[in-house]
């Protein structure tokens, strides 16, 4: 493949990472990657949904 169709292929994909990235974390707290890395860190599967808007338990300051 020549480099000119390398880097229009590598932008596309970046194209599309960005709004893929955009509704993934609209709907969940992390990555794959990062929710494997903390389940394991943690020794327990961790939370990966967000909470729907409302529901979260308040903050004590």
């Amino acid at each position: 493949m020549p480099p000119s169709r390398c880097v229009a292929v590598s932008l596309a994909v970046f194209a599309l990472q960005i709004p893929f990235s955009h509704w993934w974390l609209s709907r969940f707290r992390f990555g794959p990657a990062e929710w494997l890395w903390r389940s394991l860190t943690y020794g327990r599967a961790q939370p990966m949904r967000l909470e729907p808007w409302g529901t979260a338990e308040p903050v004590a300051s």
